[in-house]
């Protein structure tokens, strides 16, 4: 029983952090491709 639990909450701490990498990645992304809009926006403008 002990060793299911342990298990259990082990999977669910990787599960967890998985989710808050994956979650991470995709608002850098997002970051990232805004920025690079923004800066081709401005760099055109300017010119």
């Amino acid at each position: 029983m002990i060793e299911a639990m342990i298990v259990g909450t082990a999977w669910t701490l990787i599960s967890l952090f998985a989710g808050v990498l994956y979650g991470m990645h995709a608002v850098w992304i997002k970051v990232n491709q805004v920025h690079c809009l923004a800066s081709f926006c401005i760099g055109r403008g300017l010119r």
